[in-house]
């Protein structure tokens, strides 16, 4: 394929992107990394050293083929330690240093809880969408 069939398939995806966006007003994304938590699962299951190596999470769009990106603005992350429940705000996609510290105390078979993500489209629109939680094995 030479590069301009590549700038043309690309343009005509993007616009069938605007234009199916622009039909149903909104798009369902997913909070997911791609290569560890599964579209369709909203709990897996990992090490916590995998989980830290993340490093941030990513929001893709269910069921689109096309690398579409949404800008993760803040997600709470929360734990459960045997007495009460640690939380933390953490604003922007990467991990800030108390969300490690946090995921750093969860004990095996606990879960951290990723909830209350906040995206924002490249429109500029921000939108929450679905929590997911990770079990620590």
């Amino acid at each position: 394929m030479n590069l301009s069939t590549f700038k043309f398939v690309t343009a005509l995806c993007l616009f069938l992107f605007w234009y199916s966006f622009s039909l149903y007003g909104s798009v369902e994304v997913s909070a997911v990394k791609a290569y560890s938590v599964h579209q369709n699962d909203s709990s897996q299951v990992m090490t916590k050293s995998e989980l830290l190596a993340w490093g941030k999470i990513n929001v893709y769009i269910k069921n689109f083929d096309f690398d579409y990106k949404y800008a993760v603005v803040s997600y709470r992350v929360s734990i459960i330690i045997p007495g009460y429940q640690l939380e933390v705000l953490n604003l922007g996609a990467a991990f800030t240093q108390e969300t490690i510290k946090i995921i750093k105390r969860v004990k095996r078979n606990g879960r951290v809880y990723f909830d209350n993500i906040k995206v924002r489209s490249p429109d500029g629109k921000t939108q929450k969408i679905d929590s997911f939680n990770i079990k620590i094995r």
